[in-house]
């Protein structure tokens, strides 16, 4: 599905690869780094962020996707192999023009490592901005992903009926080659429709509400 949506986004004149900023920095409160960007006015705007849980791969999945649009094998997003520290901190950004978009990449901190107090403004910040949201998970869907939006829930309260939804899509990676019949899309919805009376069940209902469209890979 990923090659689909760089296909979405590809052009026939060159694309035009900006450089990775920093982009927020946390404290006390979310500090924007860098609050300017040269981009077209006369392209649509595309914000697509990566979420997911630290040390499994996001900023490569990053420089994949951004390899994948460009058709040129590159690296654009820091990676490291140490479990020590975050990767990235608070939220890179990576500008991107083709003939029709400005697409702008967000490469969010990792999830649920070290100090992990600001992950619920880290959720709060990408959804009010992006258009997609891409989740970077290892295994299957469990109950684990959903404690991760459970910040969310609570915008439902404010948010008005116009308020463009952005879309949401789940990478499962590293499945268990032994589970001979594991489908990404059941996964999905057997973590989305379950009925269980349990702490997750209004993150079950909030997400179908939050997100216009939902898919899992």
């Amino acid at each position: 599905m990923l090659k689909n949506i760089t296909s979405y986004f590809s052009s026939k004149f060159d694309i035009k690869i900006g450089q990775v900023e920093k982009f927020v920095e946390f404290n006390e409160q979310i500090n924007l780094v860098k609050e300017k960007f040269d981009l077209n006015p006369n392209k649509k705007l595309v914000v697509i962020s990566f979420l997911g849980k630290a040390r499994i791969g996001k900023s490569t999945l990053m420089n994949c996707f951004v390899s994948n649009l460009a058709g040129t094998n590159g690296k654009h997003f820091n990676t490291s192999s140490s479990i020590k520290s975050h990767c990235t901190n608070g939220i890179d950004i990576l500008p991107i023009e083709t003939e029709e978009f400005n697409i702008v990449l967000l490469d969010v901190q990792g999830l649920d490592f070290k100090d992990s107090k600001n992950d619920c403004k880290l959720m709060l910040f990408v959804f009010m901005l992006s258009n997609l949201i891409v989740y970077n998970e290892k295994g299957i869907l469990t109950n684990s992903v959903l404690a991760s939006f459970q910040s969310l829930t609570s915008l439902l309260t404010y948010m008005r009926d116009d308020h463009v939804k952005p879309n949401l899509i789940f990478r499962s990676i590293d499945i268990d080659d032994e589970l001979d019949d594991y489908d990404p899309n059941e996964n999905l919805l057997d973590m989305l429709n379950s009925e269980l009376a349990d702490q997750y069940l209004n993150v079950r209902k909030s997400l179908t509400r939050l997100f216009d469209k939902i898919a899992c890979i």
